[in-house]
């Protein structure tokens, strides 16, 4: 007997359930990779919607950003309930991607052919910290003119492009209703378009390296991995309700640029190990002023992250070690500032 044609198939969805339900992956990485993307699919559909939600009462202009904010937080039904979703499900989408790349550290999975797998998912995590920093800079309080200004002082570090990093980050000298609108255009529109691309680079990873053969100790995608997957979701967003419910983000007073100051503000925590190596390094090394420095190691840091299945072609073990031995650095750090 013949299969059926699919292509002549009157129910598409049917189709592709089947094609489903034709891939399987292993109890081990497999599992725990599906496991991974469903929660961080979860929560960036959870970003989207509120963000979308937000979107619809905020203004970006340094006179008006703040009160907007404030709007929707006490004068719309769940507005803070909403604002408060987003929050957390941006902190909790950057623990989960840094935790993916551990795992994929820890596990070797930047090998070949996962390298495009591994550079996607370094993209997501730097992408995620990103989201998370222009979104707090938006409702203008005192604090987001501090950090526009630190910020847009740190890309001015960078060789070649620095200057022209800050030009583009606050449109003029000091952050004003240009800067609020190009910060606006990041949050919603540059940075969500490109972690699309790199979603899609990762479905096609999966498309194509998924066997479509069982074997031993392996799960049909569809629906053992999916029903696993759904359940592990739903717990998450319960707790991530909860959570939202139970401690909202604070909402500090508009600020003035001419006032503002970071004495003080501690800093995020994805970024307290950037400004813990910055407050203890000394005024210049290496002949130059430290900030460059650092802020441009930071940057090749993360670029050889990414690239290192090009350098470590045979993923020695060598090279896992060095991997892990980054970030850790990086986690031990971020705690050591968060401590401080």
């Amino acid at each position: 007997m013949e299969p059926p044609d699919e292509a002549a198939d009157p129910m598409p969805i049917r189709a592709l359930l089947r094609r489903l339900a034709g891939v399987h992956v292993s109890r081990g990485d497999g599992l725990t990779f599906v496991l991974l993307a469903a929660v961080a699919m979860l929560l960036m559909a959870v970003e989207a919607v509120t963000g979308v939600l937000l979107a619809l009462y905020y203004r970006p202009t340094t006179a008006d950003a703040n009160d907007s904010v404030r709007f929707v937080v006490t004068e719309v039904e769940y507005g803070g309930l909403v604002r408060s979703l987003h929050y957390w499900g941006a902190q909790s989408l950057i623990a989960v991607l840094g935790a993916t790349v551990a795992w994929a550290a820890l596990r070797r999975a930047y090998r070949a052919p996962h390298a495009l797998a591994w550079i996607s998912g370094i993209a997501l995590a730097v992408l995620a910290v990103a989201e998370a920093f222009t979104g707090s800079l938006l409702p203008w309080s005192h604090r987001s003119v501090v950090d526009a200004q630190l910020s847009s002082s740190l890309a001015a570090q960078l060789p070649l492009v620095g200057p022209l990093l800050r030009g583009l980050m606050l449109g003029g000298s000091q952050p004003n209703d240009l800067s609020l609108v190009r910060i606006l255009g990041l949050h919603a529109g540059v940075l969500p378009m490109v972690a699309s691309i790199c979603i899609g680079a990762l479905c096609l990873h999966a498309a194509g390296c998924a066997p479509r053969h069982p074997s031993a100790g392996s799960l049909s995608l569809s629906p053992h991995a999916a029903l696993r997957a759904a359940a592990l979701a739903a717990v998450v967003a319960i707790a991530l309700l909860a959570l939202s419910s139970l401690l909202p983000p604070h909402l500090g007073a508009s600020a003035e640029v001419a006032r503002a100051s970071a004495a003080g503000l501690r800093p995020s925590w994805y970024l307290a190990f950037v400004h813990q190596m910055l407050s203890a390094a000394p005024p210049k090394m290496i002949g130059l002023p430290s900030a460059r420095v650092l802020v441009t190691a930071v940057a090749l840091g993360v670029a050889t992250l990414a690239l290192f299945p090009l350098f470590d072609r045979r993923a020695s073990r060598a090279g896992q070690v060095a991997v892990l031995v980054t970030l850790a650095a990086i986690v031990g750090g971020t705690i050591r500032a968060l401590l401080h």
